[in-house]
């Protein structure tokens, strides 16, 4: 994997440089037209204050949480006559009063400075002469609904990825092959302050999206994982199939999603991996004085029924943006869940609307953990043999000001379901947050 990736990078090293020693004549046109013909400067600021109370689900103790999150884009991009483009976003990303980690998650995780680069790639257009284009270098990877693959722009940080990705689309069909370096051996990073540097860590994909049907989307795609740090080798076969074609809506009143995924591999040598994963959304508009789409969801996702045998049958949520779904509080994963929401969204006015939602929270055995949002473990609850987590209910707004502002508002609480009872959890969860974005 790694030399594919390196002999990719050295192939476009080799293009550009044969694409700037053309002729004389082609580099006699005035220079400052050429640097600044096709460049563009855009940005974004976003403030958002977050209250979390009872975290975890115990009272009387000090533990909420309470911050105001910052982060801001400023990114140059540069397109080129044959279609090609670089780009490179700068980002700041802090909480008010903290320039480190004051609070997990929130500050630029695992370095001191706030500072960073969100993006820099650059995407180089009919790859050696071929139809495909060549996108390498630090970038942002989004596929479907991002229950798998997503750019996490919810959370203040959000997340990036060194990667290369050739891609060949068309107006039928998105083919998309792309491998990303999550841990490089003999890196000296902070990731690898522990020392942990002899193993690498990549996740690939072959991502196709069928687009020939009107009003249809299909999804195939195949993700690989591989940790040689931890001996894990997963591979993650899926289908997605949506009528939300025109920037995530449906032409038509109603609208439906519906995601499956298998998984399979080796974990430690001797442990063979089988999981799985579906979720099925739906949603249909009706007028009641003011346009309302009713809405509902399922989600379920396998865990693991024996810790003791040679079989893994948790489902890896892998590199999601979770926040999109499970509910506002962000309790939950896609993995040893099963999951339930009805919800209405009502349209005041086309700049401002508000939800209602309800969910239901569950683990799909009570013989494996509660995952939470990241995919870490919660909660082990090896004892409990409730599933019940939690109920939980979300109030959000949204409002467009102007074609540049907009805010957002949000207050959910979550009640705690049998198996935190049963785990002496005291308290129920509430979190509640104002944001206001700038787009320039």
């Amino acid at each position: 994997m790694k030399k594919i990736i390196m002999f990719m990078i050295a192939v476009a090293t080799m293009t550009v440089y044969a694409q700037e020693t053309k002729s004389d004549e082609a580099k006699q046109a005035p220079a400052v037209e050429n640097s600044l013909t096709g460049i563009k400067i855009n940005g974004m600021l976003r403030l958002r204050p977050e209250v979390k109370a009872n975290n975890n689900f115990v009272a009387g103790q000090p533990n909420n949480l309470e911050f105001v999150g910052s982060k801001l884009w400023l990114t140059v991009s540069k397109e080129f006559k044959d279609g090609s483009k670089m780009l490179v976003t700068i980002q700041d990303a802090r909480v008010f009063g903290d320039e480190q980690n004051g609070a997990s998650g929130l500050s630029t995780a695992n370095e001191t400075q706030a500072l960073d680069v969100r993006e820099a790639y650059v995407d180089l257009a009919n790859f050696l002469g071929s139809p495909l284009n060549l996108q390498i270098g630090r970038q942002k990877l989004i596929y479907g609904d991002q229950r798998l693959i997503g750019g996490l722009d919810w959370t203040n940080v959000g997340r990036s990825f060194d990667a290369a990705r050739l891609k060949w689309d068309t107006k039928t069909n998105s083919l998309h092959a792309w491998a990303a370096i999550l841990t490089e051996d003999n890196s000296n990073d902070l990731k690898n302050w522990n020392g942990n540097n002899s193993r690498e860590q990549y996740l690939s994909s072959l991502y196709n999206t069928y687009k020939g049907i009107n009003n249809l989307f299909l999804d195939t795609y195949y993700i690989n994982k591989t940790d040689q740090l931890n001996n894990y080798y997963l591979h993650t076969l899926g289908l997605r199939i949506t009528n939300r074609t025109n920037k995530g809506k449906a032409s038509g009143d109603f609208d439906y999603t519906l995601e499956a995924a298998y998984q399979l591999g080796d974990k430690n040598k001797n442990t063979k991996i089988s999981a799985y994963a579906a979720a099925l959304a739906l949603g249909y508009k009706i007028g009641l004085g003011v346009p309302v789409r009713l809405g509902a969801e399922f989600d379920i996702a396998s865990g693991d029924k024996d810790a003791t045998d040679n079989k893994y049958e948790t489902f890896a949520n892998l590199v999601p943006t979770n926040h999109l779904y499970y509910g506002q509080a962000d309790l939950i994963s896609w993995q040893n869940m099963l999951a339930g929401n009805f919800n209405l969204t009502f349209f005041f006015t086309k700049a401002f609307s508000t939800k209602v939602a309800y969910w239901y929270l569950s683990r799909l055995t009570e013989k494996d953990a509660w995952y939470n949002v990241g995919g870490g473990v919660a909660s082990a609850l090896s004892t409990n043999t409730e599933k019940e987590l939690a109920h939980e209910i979300d109030v959000t707004l949204k409002y467009k000001a102007r074609e540049y502002l907009f805010f957002g508002a949000g207050y959910s609480i979550a009640l705690r379901g049998k198996a935190l009872k049963d785990d002496g959890r005291n308290g129920d969860f509430h979190f509640a947050y104002i944001s206001s974005t700038v787009k320039f």
